[in-house]
């Protein structure tokens, strides 16, 4: 007995189905007939092979030439004639369970998987359905990029708020936020020439300073560049 290929595709969990129809044809024919079908067995790593008990080199049908092409085609046509005739009279005896087995075998062959031996048709990969494959989870989706804000346009936008508010309110404390973000950040929100605002009374308001309204009641002198701008 010989193997002639492994087959990490198949699945085995069929086999002794595959061992069973083998041994009924050999039940009832010579080796000869069954021989079409190659044995299938668990090989090392729990993988399908396919073994012959026929003697010579196996030859895949596409490396054959045209004419052994055609003789090995004719000798399996004659095989498949036997099977059927057994399953025929298989039904005729009421074991139609047995003769439907056999002419699941009955089919044109998968000269992909067709050999000549000795110029005797084999078959591999015969009655079995290939293993499932194993599908890769799908990838995680990326993080949505986080929107990037430019500290500056930040600093300056809330300082832009909170002159508004002392406008409106007049209490210096309101502004001491924005000496913070200032500090904090290190990127000044206005020039000098930005830094006094007019307003009411004795009041100052500077955006960049981080103080409005009434310096007295922060114990603070009024900036000099202020002073100049009543």
């Amino acid at each position: 007995m010989q193997r002639i290929t492994r087959d990490e595709h198949a699945s085995s969990t069929e086999l002794d189905v595959l061992e069973a129809k083998i041994a009924l044809i050999l039940k009832h024919f010579p080796p000869s007939v069954a021989s079409v079908y190659a044995i299938p067995r668990i090989g090392s790593g729990n993988v399908v092979e396919w073994w012959t008990e026929l003697g010579g080199q196996p030859t895949r049908f596409h490396e054959l030439n045209e004419d052994q092409q055609a003789a090995l085609l004719e000798r399996y046509r004659q095989r498949q004639e036997t099977l059927g005739l057994l399953a025929d009279e298989l039904v005729a005896r009421g074991q139609a369970e047995q003769a439907a087995s056999l002419r699941s075998l009955i089919r044109p062959p998968d000269l992909n998987n067709l050999y000549s031996v000795n110029g005797d048709p084999v078959v591999v990969r015969w009655g079995l359905q290939p293993r499932a494959a194993v599908v890769a989870p799908p990838p995680a989706p990326a993080p949505a990029p986080r929107p990037v804000v430019r500290r500056g346009n930040s600093v300056a936008g809330l300082a832009r708020l909170v002159v508004a508010a002392c406008r409106v309110i007049g209490v210096g404390a309101v502004a001491v936020g924005v000496v913070a973000v200032a500090f904090a950040t290190d990127e000044p929100v206005a020039g000098p020439e930005q830094l006094c605002l007019s307003g009411q009374g004795t009041g100052w308001r500077g955006a960049a300073a981080g103080v409005c309204g009434d310096s007295g009641h922060l114990g603070l002198d009024e900036p000099e560049h202020c002073r100049h701008q009543g």
